[in-house]
């Protein structure tokens, strides 16, 4: 299942003064629709007002004005997911996508858009941005896994990021892995980085 649109909802509204500790939306509320044939929905909404810095304050114009939509169900063998986010001010982002089982091997894709509010104070390169993601997963073993993805975006005619790793089942819930990661056109391959870019350059990481 490609993960985009579940952050979403788990993510959400990024940093700001309501925000606090990690990625935690304060004064939020969400709910899950009943499974309607194998569907659900899923919508988070901060209130209009909450407290900020210890003191009542409104954020209906504020930034961290955040709502995130998410709808996730199946169509025959394959997984479908949608989603919806907008921050006050700020930024909206649609996103689509799909995944599929094929005896060992699984594979996933998805289409986003992001677009910047003309009223925000972010700063990047473009008003709008579409991005689409593959990724690929093959059971070498019961323990073994072979991964890899291509990601590429509009913001240069050249900027995209290549992964291909290994990952190693060592219990139900512990793993290890590693990966070759390769981005060009400003993409950062480095975790680290992530988040941070630029119009050229080309970058390694293992």
């Amino acid at each position: 299942m490609s993960g985009a649109p579940r952050k979403f909802i788990e993510v959400g509204a990024g940093s700001g003064a309501f925000q606090k500790g990690g990625f935690f939306i304060p004064n939020a509320a969400s709910y899950t629709t009943p499974s309607i044939n194998g569907w659900t929905a899923t919508i988070l909404s901060n209130t209009a007002n909450g407290a900020k810095d210890g003191a009542m304050a409104t954020t209906t114009s504020d930034p961290d004005k955040y709502m995130a939509v998410n709808v996730i169900g199946a169509v025959g063998p394959i997984n479908v997911t949608a989603g919806y986010q907008t921050r006050g001010n700020s930024y909206s982002s649609n996103v689509i996508g799909a995944s599929t089982t094929l005896g060992d091997l699984t594979i996933a894709g998805n289409f986003n858009t992001h677009s910047v509010d003309s009223a925000s104070t972010l700063t990047f390169p473009k008003a709008k941005t579409s991005s689409y993601l593959l990724s690929a997963a093959y059971k070498l073993q019961e323990s073994l896994t072979l991964v890899g993805g291509y990601g590429a975006n509009d913001l240069s005619s050249d900027q995209s990021m290549t992964n291909v790793g290994v990952k190693l089942d060592l219990s139900k819930r512990t793993y290890t892995y590693i990966s070759y990661v390769r981005a060009t056109g400003g993409a950062q391959s480095s975790l680290a980085q992530r988040g941070n870019y630029a119009l050229t350059g080309t970058s390694n990481t293992t």
